[in-house]
């Protein structure tokens, strides 16, 4: 490896995946992506059997700017040989494990990623940037950040994290140690559903509870209206829109990206009717809306005792569980690896924001010659689509613009039905 590149990534989630690829599709040699994970893994924690991607698969990491890429999902299952199966089957729904694969074959299929590399620090000496990885020091004129989103962990779960207190992030790793337990998971998305699902249908255990913190377990809102939300046209408006309004957005159409897919909540709720009413054998549910974690500490009797309060009249209950799962979320980790670089200048540092540009460039006092794009890591300037898979694509493509010095990849790529303005 050289020690001096015209960009370095830091991440290699898959919005960086994205980026790599489509650079490396371009010729451009002078990159290189860094993670600290061994290979290419995508929310491992979270890889159940039953989970299902939220998006059209063709929202791959290329096919949105650039159908005939080599590194889409199609060209995955026709190198695979199974392309022809994968259109014969029934559904539309693809599972969260086929895109694990084609990530990873997308991976490895990049000279520019090095797994098993370890960011230790950034900064800027006037000049480039200097990137410590595993001791080793790079240099490069512009940056692309995206580490993803670290969970959300309420203060009160965080003295007792480890094998019985865990993130959802982390259920696949802690899975086995919940066998004959009493069970609580709190959190009543999509991920806290997944866990129940999962628990009920293959996890023997001898109660468990489900606590959201909303006022209903809530369906995902997902039509072809509500995506036209995570287009490029939606984000580009999204952004000249006034702060109080976008912040507005974000709350009023959250359930466009929070919520629970209809045939999951169904999936649960027709099975604990079902065992609840008419089994032989005895089940222990309590699944309960509108309720929110206020304390967690060991119980007398082993395990812990939760304390939650009532949305509907504000009152505090106890409840014993033996392991909690808290699919209660994430949050952006990317400020941490540019306090050094940007200081005082990222304007909703609390929020974990950063002020992020049309061309999803930081604004920093050095952006003329020196980039800093990030991925996933200002909602507030993108809006509910920034976490999401649908805008991957364009948004690695709008920074392959940036890098490559030319408009390869088209700044307006859909025609909206809905107008918003």
């Amino acid at each position: 490896m050289r020690d001096t590149y015209g960009l370095i990534g830091v991440g290699i989630g898959v919005f960086n995946l994205s980026l790599a690829a489509l650079l490396e599709e371009n010729g451009y040699r002078d990159a290189i992506f860094f993670d600290r994970q061994p290979e290419m893994t995508w929310h491992g924690g979270l890889l159940l059997e039953s989970s299902e991607l939220q998006v059209h698969y063709l929202k791959d990491l290329v096919t949105p700017v650039d159908p005939t890429s080599r590194f889409s999902f199609l060209n995955y299952l026709s190198r695979r040989g199974v392309l022809y199966q994968f259109l014969n089957r029934r559904g539309g729904a693809v599972s969260r494990t086929q895109f694990q694969h084609y990530f990873r074959w997308v991976a490895d299929s990049l000279p520019s990623t090095r797994f098993g590399s370890t960011v230790e620090e950034t900064r800027f000496d006037g000049e480039m940037f200097r990137v410590r990885v595993d001791g080793e020091e790079y240099r490069s004129r512009h940056l692309a950040v995206a580490t993803g989103p670290r969970p959300a962990v309420p203060d009160c779960a965080r003295p007792h994290l480890g094998d019985r207190v865990f993130h959802a992030h982390d259920y696949r790793h802690h899975r086995e140690n919940l066998r004959d337990a009493r069970i609580a998971v709190i959190g009543g998305g999509q991920s806290g559903a997944e866990v129940v699902l999962d628990i009920m249908e293959s996890l023997p255990h001898r109660r468990l509870a489900w606590y959201g913190r909303r006022p209903a377990f809530s369906q995902l809102e997902d039509n072809s209206f509500i995506n036209d939300l995570y287009a490029p046209s939606f984000v580009q408006g999204f952004r000249e829109a006034p702060e109080a309004r976008r912040r507005e957005l974000l709350h009023r159409l959250a359930m466009s990206s929070d919520g629970i897919t209809q045939h999951l909540v169904d999936d649960i709720y027709r099975l604990a009717f079902e065992r609840t009413f008419f089994s032989a054998h005895q089940h222990d549910y309590d699944f309960r809306a509108g309720q929110e974690l206020v304390a967690l500490r060991p119980a007398d009797g082993g395990g812990y005792e939760l304390t939650v309060r009532s949305w509907m009249d504000d009152r505090l209950r106890t409840e014993t569980a033996d392991a909690v799962v808290l699919a209660t979320g994430f949050e952006p980790s990317t400020w941490e690896h540019l306090h050094a670089v940007l200081g005082k200048e990222a304007l909703y540092e609390k929020e974990g924001n950063l002020p992020v540009g049309p061309d999803f460039q930081v604004q920093w006092r050095h952006q003329d010659t020196n980039s800093i794009f990030v991925q996933n890591g200002s909602r507030l300037c993108v809006g509910l689509a920034d976490p999401n898979l649908s805008i991957a694509a364009w948004r690695a493509a709008m920074i392959a613009n940036s890098v490559l010095g030319r408009e390869v990849y088209n700044p307006n790529p859909d025609t909206p039905l809905v107008r918003f303005a």
